[in-house]
C-alpha cells in the first residue's frame, strides 16, 4: 500500500478483478455466440432435465430477475436452443427445456470463469478460504454494494454439461 493512498493498491486489486471477468465473458461470447446468463441458464436447464423449471424457478437460479430471464429465454428460443411448453397439470405453468440442440451443445459449453475459480478454491486450506471470504465480504461494505444482486454461482464440482 502506498501511505500517500491507502486504498490504491486494493481499488487496483478490484479492478484488476472486474477486467478479468469482463475479458473472460467476452471470449466466451466470441467462443460461443452466446452471453454469460445464457450459457448459465442453458447449464440449469441441461441439469435439470428430469424436471424443467419454471420461468421463476429458472430466475432463482441463476440469480437474475424474471424479466432479464425472459429476454434470455427468448434469444435461447430463437436460436433452436430451448422452448416454453406449458405443464398438462396447470395449463398457467410454463417451463423451459431444452432442444435436442441445446443439449449437443451444452456437452461442448466451456467453463465460465466463477466455475475455474471455485475448483481452485476448493484446493485452499479452509481457515485461509474463511479468512479470503470475510475480507471480501468488507470490501463489499466498504463499496456500499451489499444490496446489489450476484452472479450466479453454479454448485462447485457438478459437471452439468451432460456426456462427453
Amino acid at each position: 500500500m502506498t501511505p500517500e493512498d491507502p486504498g490504491a493498491d486494493i481499488l487496483r486489486s478490484i479492478r484488476r478483478i472486474v477486467r478479468a471477468i469482463s475479458l473472460r465473458s467476452k471470449e466466451l461470447s466470441r467462443e460461443t455466440g452466446l452471453t454469460v446468463p445464457q450459457l448459465l441458464c442453458l447449464r440449469v436447464l441441461a441439469d435439470r432435465v428430469d424436471e424443467p423449471p419454471t420461468l421463476r424457478q429458472l430466475a432463482d437460479a441463476v440469480e437474475l430477475s424474471p424479466a432479464t430471464i425472459t429476454g434470455i429465454v427468448d434469444r435461447l428460443q430463437r436460436a433452436g436452443l430451448a422452448v416454453r411448453a406449458r405443464t398438462d397439470a396447470d395449463r398457467r405453468r410454463v417451463r423451459v427445456t431444452l432442444t435436442a440442440a441445446g443439449r449437443t451443445r451444452c456437452e461442448t459449453l466451456p467453463q465460465v470463469l466463477h466455475e475455474r475459480f471455485v475448483q481452485r478454491l476448493e484446493g485452499m486450506d479452509t481457515r485461509h478460504r474463511a479468512v479470503l471470504e470475510a475480507s471480501l465480504e468488507e470490501v463489499v461494505h466498504l463499496l456500499e454494494a451489499t444490496d446489489l444482486d450476484a452472479a450466479p454461482v453454479l454448485t462447485p464440482g457438478t459437471d452439468i454439461r451432460g456426456p462427453g
